[in-house]
């Protein structure tokens, strides 16, 4: 990658910036995350997302410790969206980059969070290597769970 897009992305990664949050599932970069949108809070996000061309909010689980949204999430792009009859929305998303919560707040019903994009780093070989052994091994010990 040339620098100055390396340089570029370092700069993205260091910003913070406001976006809504879905309290809902673990979802995680570059997988698909369909979503059923019934509560009109939720309703409102993803019309304004949509409204606002950058089709991005954030994606975090609920944490029972704290009673509040997770610190950590992932940012969810909207690839399509329908609406049914009564205004409910059927949402494709996929994942595109972790983030950190800074700071949290409320906007008209659902939650809005500062956070800072988190900056991956690529494993090296023989460290995905052991890891993909330590999944095998955990799979096949769950398998004879059920």
């Amino acid at each position: 990658m040339p620098s100055a897009l390396m340089s570029n992305r370092d700069q993205t990664e260091s910003q913070i910036f406001e976006i809504p949050i879905f309290v809902c599932v673990l979802a995680f970069p570059n997988c698909v995350c369909p979503l059923h949108v019934f509560e009109p809070r939720y309703r409102l996000m993803m019309r304004r997302s949509i409204e606002t061309q950058s089709r991005t909010f954030g994606m975090c689980t609920y944490d029972e410790q704290t009673d509040n949204f997770a610190d950590y999430g992932t940012l969810l792009y909207i690839r399509g969206l329908v609406y049914t009859p009564d205004g409910r929305s059927i949402v494709d998303t996929i994942g595109q980059r972790r983030f950190r919560v800074i700071e949290r707040g409320m906007k008209d019903g659902y939650n809005v969070a500062r956070v800072q994009l988190v900056k991956d780093h690529p494993i090296e070989q023989h460290e995905f290597d052991d890891l993909f052994q330590l999944n095998r091994y955990t799979y096949n010990r769950v398998r004879t769970w059920f």
